[in-house]
């Protein structure tokens, strides 16, 4: 998979399993949660310190092998990129490039792979004629192996469509459903089996390869929101042009392409974030110089709103933590003779400042506040900088941390009025037939985060309790 990227961005699945020193750079990536320490031993975290350049490695490293497991229809695929770098050239590829990137979108060299497909399965020679996986077919099949000959005439009907995983087989493959068709097909490819997770939207171009079905190069795993824009999107367009789905496929896919990515983009640059009392997000701490530590774990266990979650943290809660409606306003951790005070707005951190003035103000000193605003948070997301140093947090206190949080935010979750319910609770709206079809959306939405969170080690929520509260199958 590609280093990561902003959340929401559609993340391109690189297919194909991994030999070489891909496999070093993998088992660690697999090995090592994104939050637990370096493998280096430098005491950083894996995200600020090698995760990057071990997904480099993999990357390339697979980047020069061929996508299926060898044999003929390894040779195919060489013979095919070879016909696209002979026969489209000069004045005529640059039209193609200008075409598949438009004007609207920076080609980046890993998109290269994806040209290179379309050039070879769906462009269209300006002079006329037949494209060059047609072309291949009649010029070269002749002397093909049967098999390899007649997967080859299904390859020329092949087009890039949205699918839905189903389940995962870690080690081999991808169930997937088609989502225009509801057809259903088993995916040999065990790169994508330890990256894909059930309900997860790809897009991509799906070919037969000796017995079973396989992903020919790239495809391109969608946000899925998106996913669902996407595909009212394509039904508009294609009624519009009066095309059957398959040659609106074929005819635009570049089309689609750029519809995913600029809708994505002004997503991204349009959200806006408020918390659970309506005001702006944006992180706040404020660090304390901790002059007695005893007396002030003390002050803070005589504090009703203060609630332990771990050694040397608490989160700071508004209502009984034992009982629904129960609201985190922040969270507040103690190391090295340092407190860290979080929360995530103004408002909220002006009031955590007065409690703790309240509760220990003669054994705190005040260091200094950190902001970090949205479009900062949007911006480091977009651009990761892994030289930057984080506050080093033992792992295990971390987990406790999120997993507390998590714990406590859907435990109310159930009885807390919802925009995206029509303001009604998830309790309320699983009374009747669309409230529980919306619910359902919902956790499915939860689960698929919470699926790919339990992949890469961090903590993740069993949304089949809240599934099981509210009466779900």
């Amino acid at each position: 998979m590609a280093p990561e990227r902003r959340r929401n961005q559609p993340e391109t699945i690189e297919e194909g399993d991994k030999e070489g020193s891909a496999v070093a750079a993998e088992d660690r990536i697999r090995q090592t949660g994104r939050n637990d320490p370096c493998w280096c031993g430098s005491g950083k975290k894996y995200k600020v310190c090698h995760l990057a350049q071990d997904e480099a490695e993999e990357r390339n490293a697979r980047s020069a092998q061929p996508v299926s497991g060898g044999g003929p229809f390894e040779e195919v695929r060489r013979s095919l990129v070879r016909l696209a770098e002979r026969a489209v050239r000069g004045v005529e590829r640059q039209a193609a490039f200008d075409k598949f990137f438009g004007s609207a979108m920076e080609a980046r060299e890993e998109d290269i792979p994806a040209f290179v497909e379309w050039l070879i399965f769906d462009w269209q020679p300006s002079r006329g004629g037949k494209r060059l996986i047609e072309q291949y077919a009649d010029s070269e099949g002749r002397r093909l192996p049967a098999p390899v000959r007649e997967a080859l005439q299904t390859w020329a009907r092949a087009v890039i469509d949205l699918y839905k995983v189903q389940g995962v087989e870690e080690g081999k493959g991808v169930h997937l459903q088609r989502e225009a068709t509801g057809e259903r097909l088993f995916v040999h490819d065990v790169s994508s089996s330890r990256q894909l997770v059930r309900g997860d939207y790809l897009l991509s171009r799906v070919v037969v390869e000796d017995a079973g079905f396989v992903f020919n190069a790239d495809g391109l795993r969608l946000p899925r929101g998106v996913a669902e824009e996407l595909t009212g999107w394509m039904q508009e367009e294609q009624r519009r042009l009066g095309l059957e789905r398959e040659d609106f496929l074929r005819h635009h896919w570049p089309d689609i392409r750029r519809f995913i990515f600029e809708s994505v983009r002004a997503s991204w640059e349009a959200m806006r974030l408020t918390n659970s009392d309506g005001e702006p997000f944006e992180l706040h701490d404020a660090i304390y110089e901790v002059q007695d530590e005893a007396a002030l774990r003390a002050a803070l266990a005589g504090r009703k709103e203060i609630h332990e979650s771990g050694e040397g943290a608490w989160v700071w809660l508004r209502g009984n933590p034992d009982e629904p409606g129960n609201t985190i306003l922040g969270s507040l951790s103690l190391s090295g003779g340092r407190l860290k005070v979080s929360c995530n707005s103004s408002a909220r951190m002006k009031r955590g400042k007065a409690l703790l003035q309240e509760a220990a103000g003669a054994r705190l000193r005040h260091l200094g506040d950190k902001i970090t605003s949205l479009e900062e948070l949007k911006r480091q997301a977009a651009k990761p900088d892994t030289n930057r140093q984080e506050e080093p947090v033992p792992p295990e206190l971390e987990k406790a941390m999120i997993e507390k949080v998590l714990e406590h935010h859907y435990s109310t979750w159930p009885d807390v009025a919802l925009p995206a319910l029509g303001g009604k609770t998830p309790r309320e709206a699983v009374r009747t037939a669309s409230g529980r079809r919306e619910v359902e959306r919902l956790l499915e939405d939860f689960a698929n985060a919470s699926a790919h969170d339990r992949r890469e080690g961090r903590p993740a929520y069993d949304f089949s309790r809240l599934r099981r509260e509210l009466g779900l199958s």
